[in-house]
């Protein structure tokens, strides 16, 4: 199914927000567009059954989604997908992250969060942001690189915790 310049707007992310799942098309670059959808793992089985589960579920959920893909684009784009397992979206947290004091991790090799609201990048840039001034400051200035890195590690820790938090809270509210 093509969807079309006059459905959606394909320079832009769509979103479906629901209760407790929502629904996500990202355009690419030939005009068409990947649709995902997040919910809970035994409720994705349900809704992925056959065929008719998923049009009951898009017709009392997404409606809005239907009138634009058609129920024939629903069915051909969600098919092939039936036959792979959900994956689970995690979060993830790492100490230290630094090694014999020479290699630092940063962004989402040292905490990945669910990808949602841009923070993975914002954490990212950010983790560059703090090493920076970290090294710019007194540690380095003393020749001290070990105590640097434990200062990042620290700093982190607690920046990541409460990013975890927050967007936790945010998902299952």
């Amino acid at each position: 199914q093509e969807y079309t310049k006059d459905k959606m707007d394909t320079s832009m992310l769509h979103m479906w927000p629901r209760h407790d799942f929502m629904m996500l098309a990202l355009p690419n670059i030939d005009g068409s567009f990947c649709g995902n959808l997040f919910m809970v793992k035994e409720d994705m089985q349900r809704v992925m059954r056959d065929d008719k589960a998923l049009l009951e579920f898009c017709n009392e959920h997404f409606r809005d989604v239907l009138d634009i893909i058609g129920k024939d684009g629903l069915v051909n784009d969600f098919q092939p997908c039936s036959s792979f397992s959900p994956y689970c979206l995690t979060s993830t947290k790492c100490a230290p992250y630094h090694a014999w004091n020479k290699v630092v991790i940063i962004g989402d090799a040292a905490h990945t969060v669910v990808p949602f609201y841009g923070q993975g990048m914002n954490a990212g840039f950010q983790d560059c942001q703090v090493l920076m001034q970290i090294l710019d400051g007194h540690a380095l200035n003393k020749g001290d690189l070990p105590k640097a890195l434990q200062m990042f590690q620290k700093h982190n820790a607690k920046m990541v915790m409460r990013l975890l938090i927050w967007l936790l809270n945010i998902i299952t509210s």
